[in-house]
């Protein structure tokens, strides 16, 4: 039988010693725990949400109030959370779950309120909802800047495939988040999101959105687990606004100077295109230190974006600026009025838009197109033609306004034109014609501004 010396014993006890003391310290109940309560240990906890779309229905100004109420359910969820900044792997996914949409009854949508039971670690994280997505938009999301970049795409104007076969219901309003039976529109989802929330090792399950109870779920005590701010509610929201021209309509004098010091009476219009200039294309999160995610600029018409970005006529068109289809609609009509069941035209003059987060030196515009027929004064018999752009800031400051003076995310801009005079004159050769009025004293605009004006999707906008 081989002796163990001294040394031997000596060595071999200390070794038994730092194997104790490595166990004991990495047991559950011995995680490192700051004064917050947080921890980036590896103890599983649990998240559960109770989800509050945005119910702002007062500033609806006609129709039956319930009827925005389908626009904000949901009906696909989508929760990630990350670690947040500072924490050991800032950014990374801590936690995801996701709810599919569910077709109920041959044609409808399950909706979604409540999520439970999201698996994530304590620590500081930040929390990002987003309803109504394309399923598994966001399965192969790793960390916060894939996901953002993802969500960008996500938001630019666009369709992509309605999952699974659904046979519409014609008597049924389409959900916010598609468009029954084969498209769905992304650029409608509704998403929110909290950072650097504390998540406690002490406490397994922990509560958001929670209105009752103590900010816990009714089927548990209302001391149980951590209400994470309490009873306050988790809203979602949308990140794009609508911008609906409601009407267009004349009131010109009866003698108009096309050619100036040659004033005609003999004269016709029609208007021939509505269009938007300074428009983002693409929605981003804000964030502590500015935008993490900033979309670029889009306009609706190429000839008119060209002529008006002239330093004589508008300063503050973005220069890079790209021609974007959807933000034209050509029209050929005297007037238009969507607020009239008896006069109201077919052609949709809404637009879908993103946050312009830089309106201060490139505010969003609408922009009406009318063209002119006159008889010459001048040149005795002889019919001309002019073509008037009438660019208009959407919400531009103003005393007693809202509290914004841009586009903002989830609100609504109905506007209504009464056009009075020339404004900027485009000839058929792309020269400028000289107006002996000015242009801003041409159109006057009457600007109604709200989340649930009229309804967000579809062709209905009184």
């Amino acid at each position: 039988m081989k002796k163990m010396n001294i040394k031997e014993h000596i060595n071999m006890t200390i070794i038994l010693l730092w194997i104790m003391g490595f166990v004991c310290s990495c047991s559950a109940d011995s995680v490192f725990i700051d004064e917050g309560g947080n921890t980036d240990g590896e103890k599983k906890i649990f998240l559960s949400m109770l989800l509050n779309p945005n119910e702002d229905t007062k500033e609806k100004s006609v129709g039956n109030i319930d009827d925005s109420d389908f626009e904000s359910q949901i009906y696909r969820l989508d929760v990630l959370i990350f670690k947040s900044a500072g924490e050991y792997e800032a950014g990374k996914v801590d936690g995801h779950d996701s709810v599919p949409r569910k077709i109920i009854n041959g044609n409808e949508s399950q909706t979604i309120d409540e999520i439970k039971g999201i698996s994530l670690t304590a620590g500081k994280r930040d929390i990002y909802v987003i309803a109504n997505a394309p399923e598994g938009y966001f399965a192969s999301v790793k960390n916060i800047t894939q996901f953002l970049q993802k969500y960008e795409k996500l938001n630019t104007q666009g369709l992509f495939p309605h999952p699974g076969t659904v046979t519409p219901n014609p008597g049924d309003n389409p959900p916010i988040g598609g468009i029954n039976p084969s498209d769905m529109k992304t650029n409608l989802t509704m998403c929110h999101y909290e950072k650097n929330v504390s998540f406690k090792n002490t406490e397994e399950q922990h509560y958001l959105g929670y209105t009752s109870n103590n900010g816990r779920p009714g089927d548990v005590a209302s001391d149980y687990g951590h209400a994470l701010f309490g009873a306050d509610p988790f809203v979602l929201e949308r990140l794009v606004a609508r911008v609906a021209i409601q009407k267009i309509e004349f009131d010109l004098a009866t003698d108009i100077e096309f050619e100036k010091d040659y004033p005609t009476s003999n004269y016709t219009y029609h208007i021939d295109s509505v269009f938007m200039m300074n428009v983002k294309t693409a929605s981003w999160f804000p964030a502590e230190s500015g935008n993490v995610l900033s979309g670029k600029f889009g306009h609706g018409c190429n000839i008119g974006y060209q002529f008006l970005k002239s330093p004589m006529l508008l300063n503050n068109l973005n220069p890079a600026s790209e021609l974007t289809n959807y933000l034209t609609e050509p029209i050929f009509t005297q007037k238009y009025d969507i607020t009239s069941d008896v006069t109201a035209n077919d052609t949709p003059l809404w637009y879908y838009v993103f946050e312009n987060d830089e309106s201060t030196l490139y505010p969003t515009y609408f922009v009406i197109g009318v063209r002119y027929n006159f008889e010459s004064t001048k040149d005795a018999g002889v019919i001309k033609t002019v073509k008037c752009y009438y660019p208009v800031i959407v919400n531009a400051p103003a005393p007693g306004k809202t509290t914004h003076d841009y586009i903002k995310r989830n609100y609504q801009y109905g506007i209504k034109a009464t056009i009075k005079g020339l404004g900027t004159v485009y000839g058929n050769n792309a020269s400028l014609l000289k107006s002996a009025q000015s242009p801003n004293m041409a159109i006057e605009i009457d600007e109604t501004i709200g989340k649930n004006l009229f309804p967000w999707e579809g062709n209905t906008y009184k």
